[in-house]
């Protein structure tokens, strides 16, 4: 049996890597599409053979490559293996509609007939632990030293904390990491975290499907922000880089995140709503993302006539490295004046002020 699983995931925009401390020689990586929210590369794949597991649980095991194929791209069994270029072998006596529905009614698709879960709680509080990102707290000085190597100066750090309502956890299960909590229409529905060491395993970690009232998957970062629209929205891959532009942007130009690489029916639907209330808007993945760039752009273009897709210098890894003056620079005009960058940002800081009453 001869396949090629690493093209049958650039294909479809899947995410992987093939190296690191847990991936395997001769393997792969993804996040198990069987686990609820997987935060990492859980699931290896050999590339060889087709054989899968996740280091999560033993449930999630298999070697028919096809059904995982299928489960990731969510199609029938045959077109994950006419993808991965596996033949369908038919007995003399066996008609080609009776191996579709053998192939097609098996455990693992029910799930996929059942609705998408985007949250499982109806109300979200932040923790009575959590403590405001300040720069006068002594105990959260370390914080504001990795926000001060990250680019960003330790005289904007407590406008910037006001800005995007960060918190930080001294002691719980989200300690040494900077939470951002995520709004839509003004209710907190989830929220994500970055850690301050440079060598943590997981660097972004993020509160579960059901422990959130809209898991980040389905949603925006900055939603109520970017809802108000603009002169150009881009859209990152992670929160420390939609932070990062949003602050150093000229006015009325805003960033946001999808999380990942990878853009949600959701999250489509958002952008596609959101998006026609700019006069931009601009794709900005990492450096790495170019397929996924190209994926959404074109996905986007479906609904919208406004996207393109925008770069940074190879020198840097993701829009989170760039310099708050070359940032400035990434309009190319300022379709406004000063007076509306006043109302601008008057209604940004209405927006925040109605968060913390």
């Amino acid at each position: 049996m001869s396949f090629d699983i690493l093209s049958v995931l650039r294909n479809n925009n899947i995410e992987f890597i093939d190296s690191g401390p847990n991936v395997q020689t001769g393997n792969v990586n993804i996040k198990c599409p069987y686990c609820s929210n997987d935060p990492s590369y859980h699931m290896g794949i050999n590339i060889t053979t087709g054989k899968y597991g996740c280091w999560r649980s033993d449930r999630h095991r298999g070697n028919k490559i096809e059904r995982l194929i299928s489960r990731l791209i969510k199609c029938s069994i045959m077109e994950s293996r006419r993808q991965l270029g596996l033949d369908v072998m038919l007995d003399d006596n066996e008609s080609l509609t009776n191996v579709v529905n053998r192939l097609d009614t098996i455990e693992e698709h029910e799930e996929y007939k059942k609705e998408t879960k985007i949250g499982g709680a109806t109300c979200l509080t932040l923790p009575k632990h959590f403590r405001k990102l300040e720069t006068d707290d002594v105990y959260l000085y370390e914080y504001c030293q990795y926000l001060n190597r990250r680019g960003f100066k330790r005289n904007d750090i407590d406008s910037l904390s006001e800005r995007f309502n960060l918190y930080v956890d001294t002691y719980g299960s989200w300690k040494y990491r900077i939470i951002f909590p995520i709004y839509m229409n003004n209710v907190l529905v989830t929220w994500q975290s970055r850690s301050i060491h440079p060598y943590e395993t997981l660097p972004y970690k993020d509160l579960s499907v059901n422990e959130s009232v809209v898991h980040c998957k389905f949603t925006l970062f900055d939603y109520d922000m970017i809802s108000r629209g603009g002169n150009t929205l881009f859209i990152t891959e992670g929160v420390f880089d939609a932070v990062k532009l949003s602050w150093y942007l000229p006015a009325t130009n805003i960033a946001t995140c999808l999380f990942t690489k990878t853009m949600t029916d959701e999250q489509f639907n958002h952008l596609t709503d959101i998006g026609n209330r700019f006069r931009h808007v601009k794709v900005l993945l990492d450096n790495d993302a170019l397929p996924q760039s190209i994926a959404i752009k074109e996905r986007l273009q479906t609904r919208l006539d406004n996207v393109s897709i925008a770069f940074i210098p190879e020198t840097f890894k993701d829009p989170g490295e760039l310099k708050g003056d070359y940032i400035r620079r990434m309009t190319d005009e300022r379709a406004h004046t000063q007076d509306s960058d006043t109302e601008y940002r008057k209604d940004m800081e209405g927006i925040v002020r109605k968060r913390q009453m």
